[in-house]
C-alpha cells in the first residue's frame, strides 16, 4: 500500500499536469509545452512502478520502442518533451470531468433542485 505522502505527491503531479496544460491552451505560451512534457516524464517515472502485469510490460515496451525510434531519428530534446505531452488532453479530461459532478452529490444541491 502506498504511503499518504507518496499518494499526495502523485496527485499533485497529475493535477499540475492538467493545470499547466489548461494554462498553456489559454495563453499559447510555447514554454509551457516543455513544462507539461517535463511534468509528464516526472509522472511516468513516479507512477510506472505502480503498474503491474501486462500493463507494465506494454508501457515499458512502448517507451523503449519510442526511445529507440527517437534516437535513430536524432530528435532534439525539445521534441522529446513536446511528444511526452501530446496526450495530456485525455489526462486533463479524465481529471477534471468528474469534478463537474461534485455539486450533484452534495445534499444541499439535491434539496435545492427539488424545490426549483
Amino acid at each position: 500500500m502506498k504511503s499518504a505522502g507518496k499518494a499526495a505527491m502523485d496527485r499533485i503531479i497529475i493535477f499540475s499536469i492538467a493545470a499547466v496544460y489548461i494554462v498553456q491552451q489559454l495563453t499559447h505560451l510555447e514554454m509551457l509545452k516543455l513544462v507539461v512534457g517535463c511534468l509528464v516524464l516526472v509522472a511516468i517515472v513516479l507512477l510506472l512502478p505502480n503498474l503491474k502485469g501486462v500493463t507494465f510490460w506494454l508501457t515499458v515496451s512502448f517507451m523503449v520502442a519510442g526511445t529507440i525510434l527517437m534516437f535513430i531519428q536524432k530528435v532534439e530534446a525539445s521534441l522529446w518533451f513536446e511528444s511526452a505531452g501530446i496526450n495530456v488532453t485525455i489526462v486533463t479530461l479524465f481529471i477534471f470531468a468528474p469534478l463537474f459532478g461534485i455539486p450533484v452529490r452534495i445534499p444541499e444541491y439535491v434539496e435545492a433542485q427539488r424545490y426549483s
